[in-house]
C-alpha cells in the first residue's frame, strides 16, 4: 500500500504506513463502509494503535488492531481522517 493514498480526503496530515513497524495491509481489494448519506473505501490493515505519544500496550496503546486504511471518500466533508477505527472496545481484543 502507498503511503498517501488518500489525496482527496480532508486532513492534511497523513498517516505515513512506512514509519510503522507494526503496519500489515491485509488484502490487495478495496472495501467500502457507508456512514448516512457518505462512503470511504479502504484497505483492510491491521497496526498497533495508541491514544497519544506516551501510551504503552494495555495502557492506551492496542496491538494488533483491526482498522481501515481509506484512500477514498464521498460525501462525508467533514471527515477529517485517515483511516477508521471503530471507538468502542472489541471483542476482537478480548482478554489484552
Amino acid at each position: 500500500m502507498g503511503h498517501d493514498l488518500c489525496a482527496g480526503c480532508r486532513n492534511p496530515v497523513r498517516f505515513d504506513s512506512r514509519k510503522s513497524t507494526s503496519f500489515k495491509q491485509l488484502e490487495n481489494t478495496l472495501s467500502s463502509l457507508r456512514y448516512g448519506r457518505g462512503a470511504v473505501e479502504g484497505f483492510d490493515t491491521n497496526d498497533e494503535v495508541c491514544l497519544n505519544k506516551d501510551s504503552t500496550p494495555g495502557h492506551g496503546c492496542m496491538s494488533d488492531y483491526l482498522w481501515k486504511a481509506v484512500v477514498y471518500q464521498k460525501d462525508l466533508e467533514g471527515l477529517a481522517a485517515n483511516g477508521i477505527i471503530g471507538l468502542a472496545p472489541s471483542s476482537q481484543h478480548a482478554g489484552s
